[in-house]
């Protein structure tokens, strides 16, 4: 299973500080019907990684009409090599 990135790149606030958020970083993501479930997942913010869960429902045309989460603990440096969590953002497409 290949990892799947988003990327925010554009923005101001509180969201402008995310710059990576891989999907399945600790456990794999699922899917039933039209629901996204990733329980393993981390969010770099601000030169930090961060666990993350979260939920992901859609409707028509791959809209999305619900999404919750829960942010975890800070992963520490020192684990990130083991999680293939980068060191420095990557220059964008």
């Amino acid at each position: 299973m290949s990892r799947r990135w988003s990327r925010f790149t554009s923005g101001t606030g509180p969201c402008s500080r995310i710059s990576w958020w891989p999907a399945y970083t600790f456990a794999d993501t699922k899917l039933a019907g039209t629901v996204l479930t990733a329980k393993g997942a981390a969010i770099r913010i601000a030169n930090h990684w961060f666990a993350l869960r979260y939920t992901c429902q859609t409707g028509e045309a791959e809209t999305v009409t619900a999404f919750e989460f829960t942010l975890g603990e800070e992963v520490p440096e020192g684990k990130w090599p083991e999680y293939n969590l980068a060191v420095q953002d990557e220059p964008a497409d």
